[in-house]
């Protein structure tokens, strides 16, 4: 039986993780009309979308780990609430046990930091995801078959996988499929 959930315990949990911030579940982030001017003002770099505005991922006021505008952050990123942040407010999967999938799914992207970081500390996984998989995908089945070449196709999928299944909903875009 999950532990009861607090939601103390739930807040807690979203400052230990910030996944939804550095780029590793998204590449952007929608922005409504409303929020477009003010969100400039705070420093966010809004760009023009098909879609509709959006900021790019990792958020630049995702500083040391907090949101650096928590206060006054974007509409999208005060109603949004991963699947596994869900689950823990529905009863369903307690706080320890919500902290554990945390710390796994960080192990797991800094055991892909060498392959994947652009700059110091910037992890992009749906881009490096896409770039990475595109390179070995046009490779001969040569250098397709080379160990670290498979090793880090592999060890992307299983990342996004293990996202897919905690963090994102069923209706998200997955990285493979960009």
């Amino acid at each position: 039986m999950a532990e009861r959930s607090t939601s103390c315990g739930s807040s807690n949990l979203c400052t230990r993780c910030g996944l939804c911030c550095t780029g590793v579940l998204f590449d952007w982030v929608p922005v409504g009309l409303d929020d477009e001017n003010r969100l400039r003002g705070l420093g966010l770099p809004i760009e023009g979308h098909d879609e509709g505005p959006r900021f790019p991922q990792p958020c630049p006021r995702f500083e040391q780990g907090l949101c650096s505008i928590y206060t006054d952050r974007p509409h999208s990123c005060r109603h949004f609430r991963c699947e596994l942040l869900k689950r823990v407010e529905a009863g369903e999967v307690g706080v320890t046990e919500a902290n554990e999938i945390v710390v796994e799914a960080k192990a797991m992207i800094e055991r892909l930091r060498p392959a994947i970081e652009r700059e110091p500390g910037e992890i992009l996984v749906g881009k490096s995801w896409t770039s990475i998989f595109k390179r070995w995908e046009s490779a001969s089945p040569a250098e397709r078959a080379e160990r670290s070449s498979a090793r880090v196709v592999l060890d992307l999928t299983v990342l996004n996988r293990f996202l897919d299944r905690h963090f994102r909903g069923k209706g998200w875009s997955r990285i493979m499929e960009q």
